[in-house]
């Protein structure tokens, strides 16, 4: 009995045993199960994976936060039209999360039914998981898979919140890679997607750091005899190479705005790749390529890369010949929409109403192709512009013409951009008098009279303003601009706070003041306008360069203003205020500033009341400056102001006198003049007499006399008069010629 208790007990723990062993097994066998459930899930499902952005850290910023980075300001979100849609866009993100890959593809077909722009769809997906999976599935080896979330990706990047969503998802590392893909549709797709990631300062990084500027660049490689053919002329194959161009024009439109991408553009040849595709006959093509262009020439090396590679008279030509081929290209569509549907539409009324249509809707978009184009061919003009040679190519090119015809358009107005651009290429090229010759042929000035208005944008005000600046140098357009009203507006805009053109607007008062007729207007006797007044106040504005202009605008002003004393006591505080300006570290406005004290020291009333304010102790201290310009308004400020009671006397106790003899060693005509006439009214004191003459000014004056301005014989000469006549005076009083200092009779 005991035996068999024993193998039954026995037993009894082999039963436990097994069934522990059992159940062990049968436990691995699910947690493997599991697990491959998990991985099949993890492939079907948004997963979490580890950006790294070491390479962006290391990588210093080179560029402002952009409009796209900063936050979004709040916009009430649209209500769904249908409350099924998102069901529908649930259902969708669902199929395509765990579905298999046929069941992916179709769910993204049917997804990019959806309008994908609307805010509330991109918001709907984002909080349903669907931009991560989305992202993931760029990573996949199906084709379809990645053409289809690319295609809904390209849609939905236009919108910053997606963007910035996307981005952090870690989405540029794959559009990077997707750009080597063998399939054109694919590189088509995600240069697309790139260009609308690429808004961001961030994204723009990370292509960078990434190395995707060299794979864009090799994508967008399109032969020439491609290029120059029209697109009917083309091949489905040759049509898709030059839609990969298209779509990383794009992305390089997209680019351009950071500077350490530019250099790096410039290191790879990029000029070169622009000024092959100005040559093609795409007009997709163009208009981002011309984009990047004009963003590139913000830059002094692309400027003259462009000059010398002949990229400026492209430029004209497509700006010259950008309204033909729109109308050709439109053309073309209709004619292409009609072959297409010739059959169909003798048989439908309706499918004719849908042709007609869809040619309207391609003429509409040839039409705002037209004007981004000539939008960007006038931003590129003024940028480059800025170099003489630049305006000389645009004028030898026929680019003045067309930029005339342009401002010269009703339809102008309305496009704001488009306005900017054309006025600030207007006001560059005005900078050469040769092409205010043309201009003048063309009655611009008449035509930018009317944009003068205080509700117009202030961008284009300040370009209007600054080309009337650079055309009154002609005096025959300040008679136009005065006929045409256009000085009182100028004026009243003198009141507005836009730092550009509150730049502009005191240089075309300054070449106006010196009409006498448009100075009645400026200081017109019932001071409705008082635009003198209001150029002066100006002086109060913290902007250096506001205070230099008004400073120059000032000296016509004073100078040739009727009852010019009387006008500047006027202004309660004006004499003062100018003074002050005296401390300014800004070399620029010291000289002008200079300039407006000397035309004002003229009255000697006025220079009384500068004297009282400390002017002779505040230009003592600008002697030793090494600016020529300041030196030439100095000494004429200097000399002005010695004509009132002892300022002669206390500019010699300032120290102030000797090394204006250095200033006689300038080549500088201005400074020369400038000097001798200081030396003239400072010699007028006996003790100056003595420390010009120590410091050897003799032989300089000398040298003066023989000078081709009268003025400056004139001052010259007396200088070397009241000089000799001190040492005459001073040998008869040691020889008992005169008795006492008053009978010496110094002065004339």
């Amino acid at each position: 009995m005991s035996a068999t208790k024993g193998i039954s007990r026995s037993k009894k723990k082999l039963t436990t045993f097994e069934i522990e062993q059992k159940t062990l097994s049968q436990s691995e066998k699910r947690s493997s199960i599991r697990s491959q459930n998990l991985d099949e899930k993890m492939n079907s499902t948004p997963r979490h994976c580890l950006i790294d952005e070491t390479a962006e850290e290391d990588s210093s910023d080179d560029e402002p936060e952009s409009g796209s980075d900063e936050e979004t300001p709040f916009v009430k979100d649209e209500t769904p039209e249908h409350a099924s849609e998102f069901w529908q866009l649930q259902k969708l993100i669902k199929y395509i999360k765990a579905g298999n890959q046929t069941a992916t593809t179709v769910a993204l077909c049917l997804l990019k039914n959806f309008n994908l722009s609307n805010r509330t769809t991109q918001r709907a997906i984002r909080e349903m998981g669907g931009l991560e999976v989305l992202v993931n599935l760029l990573e996949t080896k199906d084709v379809k898979c990645q053409l289809g979330s690319l295609g809904v990706l390209s849609q939905m990047g236009y919108c910053s919140e997606t963007r910035r969503y996307l981005i952090d998802l870690g989405i540029v590392s794959p559009l990077i890679d997707l750009l080597k893909h063998p399939a054109r549709d694919v590189r088509i797709l995600t240069a697309e997607t790139m260009a609308s990631i690429a808004m961001m300062r961030k994204a723009r990084k990370q292509i960078r750091v990434r190395s995707g500027i060299a794979l864009i660049l090799d994508a967008m490689d399109v032969p020439d005899n491609v290029l120059r053919r029209n697109p009917d002329q083309l091949n489905d194959n040759e049509r898709q190479h030059i839609a990969v161009a298209i779509a990383c024009a794009k992305v390089l439109n997209s680019l351009s705005s950071s500077p350490k991408i530019k250099e790096q553009l410039r290191k790879h040849g990029v000029v070169f790749f622009m000024s092959r595709f100005l040559q093609s006959t795409h007009i997709e093509l163009i208009i981002p390529i011309m984009g990047a262009i004009q963003q590139c020439a913000d830059l002094k090396v692309f400027r003259l890369a462009f000059e010398q590679i002949g990229i400026i008279s492209e430029i004209v030509r497509h700006l010259s010949d950008s309204e033909a081929a729109s109308i050709k290209y439109k053309q073309m569509l209709v004619n292409q929409h009609k072959s297409s549907h010739t059959i169909e539409s003798s048989s439908s009324p309706e499918l004719d109403a849908q042709n007609e249509k869809k040619a309207s809707e391609e003429a509409s978009r040839g039409e705002k192709d037209r004007l981004k184009l000539e939008e960007n061919c006038a931003l590129a003009i003024y940028k480059c512009a800025a170099n003489k040679l630049t305006r000389d190519m645009v004028r030898q090119s026929g680019g003045l013409d067309p930029l005339c015809r342009l401002i010269q358009s009703d339809n102008i107005r309305s496009n704001k951009n488009l306005l900017a651009a054309v006025t600030g290429a207007i006001w560059k090229c005005a900078m050469s008098p040769e092409n205010v010759s043309r201009f003048n042929q063309n009655s611009l000035v008449a035509s930018l009279v009317p944009l003068l208005e205080e509700n117009e944008d202030d961008q284009v005000l300040a370009n209007v303003v600054g080309a009337l600046a650079e055309c009154c140098v002609d005096p025959a357009n300040r008679h136009v601009l005065r006929i045409n009203n256009g000085l009182p507006k100028l004026i009243r805009l003198l009141s507005g706070t836009y730092e550009p053109l509150l730049e502009n607007l005191p240089l075309v008062i300054k070449e106006c003041a010196e009409d006498e007729q448009c100075m009645d207007v400026i200081n017109d006797p019932s001071h409705s306008l008082d635009g003198v007044r209001l150029v002066w106040s100006l002086l109060k504005h913290p902007s250096n360069v506001i205070k230099r202009n008004a400073c120059r605008a000032l000296v016509p002003c004073i100078k040739n203003a009727k009852d010019s004393p009387e006008m500047v006591r006027a202004f309660v505080g004006g004499l003062e205020l100018t003074v002050s300006i005296l401390d300014s570290d800004d070399t620029q406005v010291l000289a002008a500033v200079c300039a407006t004290i000397a035309a004002i020291a003229v009255d000697p009333e006025n220079l009384g009341i500068l004297t009282d304010h400390g002017v002779v102790k505040k230009l003592a201290k600008l002697v030793h400056t090494e600016d020529e310009y300041l030196r030439s308004n100095l000494t004429l400020a200097i000399a002005f102001c010695c004509e009132w009671d002892r300022n002669n006397y206390e500019f010699g106790r300032l120290n102030a006198v000797a090394p204006l003899v250095n200033y006689a060693n300038s080549k500088n005509k201005h400074v020369l003049k400038g000097v001798c006439i200081a030396f003239y009214h400072l010699s007028k004191e006996p003790l100056n007499c003595v420390t010009m003459h120590t410091c050897g000014v003799i032989k300089h004056v000398l040298r003066l006399v023989g000078s081709d301005d009268p003025e400056v014989q004139i001052a010259a000469a007396t200088t070397i008069r009241h000089i000799r006549k001190l040492a005459l005076n001073t040998e008869k009083l040691n020889f008992g010629g005169i008795n006492s200092l008053e009978e010496m009779d110094y002065c004339l």
